[in-house]
């Protein structure tokens, strides 16, 4: 699988210019069998329209990693959150803090998401701790760049 155009950010021109800071990019220095590697602990979710990736107060420790299709979080008390396109990074706080799920995240169309549970990136990281490691920062990073976005951002990622 070519990994290659996975999470392009904005360049630091675009930064400057109002853009959002973003992370230099998930796993963008890994090579092509470390990211075998990582697709090997992920399982590939297909979603339909209106359809819940995950679901607000559900247990769910892990992330997704949007690769195809637009997803929103469920609009809450007067704000709706624009939608999500891939490639992109959610559920990131849940899979760090292991609590459940602060919102629900639904699909927009059809499109594919690949999930990685904590205990598949504990086996992982278990196996190939430089990779686990990556990944770990890599999703904090994620986290971090949507924090810094705004408050009424948050609303849409959290999960």
């Amino acid at each position: 699988m070519d990994t290659s155009s996975f999470f392009n950010y904005p360049t630091l021109e675009s930064q400057a210019q109002g853009a959002l800071p973003a992370p230099a990019g998930f796993l963008a220095d890994r090579s092509q069998d470390e990211w075998s590697t990582v697709l090997g602990s992920v399982e590939t979710r297909r979603f339909r329209p209106d359809e819940p990736l995950f679901v607000a107060g559900e247990p769910d420790r892990a992330f997704y990693i949007v690769t195809d299709g637009r997803v929103r979080a469920d609009a809450q008390e007067g704000f709706a959150p624009d939608p999500i396109r891939p490639p992109a990074i959610v559920g990131g706080v849940a899979f760090l803090d292991g609590l459940p799920r602060a919102v629900t995240m639904r699909a927009l169309d059809h499109g594919e998401a690949l999930r990685m549970a904590f205990d598949a990136w504990e086996a992982l990281a278990a196996r190939e701790p430089f990779l686990g490691r990556a990944v770990l920062l890599d999703v904090a990073r994620a986290v971090a760049t949507q924090a810094r976005s705004g408050a009424g951002a948050i609303q849409s990622w959290s999960g």
